[in-house]
């Protein structure tokens, strides 16, 4: 008679979550967009953002500090747009969840327009 035992572990990455945000914010003027993110878990997490934007980058302030949200709580994560002029800017933004490995990413379409 022949036993075998196998031990046989698996990672699942759960696919990423994607929406898309559109903002319009006059010309010389800053707008703050809050973009919740809630932590169902029992336990804390830290989310990672990473902002890739493409043409007129400068307009969006870009801030990789991690955002701490506490368990069965909700944080938010501020998107931060100020034109100079008239324009239309696109970026992408991913929030990384280390410890389930949810990713939420958003495709930001932002247009400065006239005061």
């Amino acid at each position: 008679m022949d036993i075998r035992v196998y031990e046989i572990k698996v990672t699942v990455q759960p696919k990423p979550v994607k929406a898309q945000i559109e903002i319009h914010c006059p010309a010389r003027s800053k707008l703050e967009q809050p973009i919740p993110v809630y932590n169902n878990s029992e336990k804390d997490t830290s989310i990672r953002p990473v902002l890739n934007a493409y043409e007129y980058s400068h307009y969006f302030e870009k801030s990789n500090r991690e955002l701490f949200v506490k368990r069965r709580s909700q944080g938010n994560y501020i998107l931060k747009f100020a034109p100079d002029n008239v324009c239309k800017a696109e970026a992408k933004l991913t929030l990384v969840n280390p410890v389930t490995n949810d990713i939420f990413e958003y495709e930001i379409t932002a247009h400065g327009e006239e005061p």
